[in-house]
């Protein structure tokens, strides 16, 4: 996990299959590559940049209160 100090920090605990395009897959790796930034942080930090941002789609049962 990356070690700085402005970055929330949290568990990457749960695996998920995904299937992305391929360009969105070269593009996470070189970012991870030039940041130094684990690829799947990188991933878990974009999804839930995109949950906040479509808080519309989240069911609401699912919804914290």
């Amino acid at each position: 996990m990356s070690q700085n100090p402005y970055r929330k920090q949290f568990t990457l605990d749960t695996p998920m299959q995904v299937t992305v395009e391929k360009e969105v897959a070269e593009l996470i790796k070189a970012m991870s590559e030039h940041a130094k930034i684990p690829e799947s942080e990188m991933v878990n930090t974009a999804l839930r940049r995109y949950i906040s941002a479509h808080g519309d789609y989240i069911p609401k049962n699912k919804k914290k209160k």
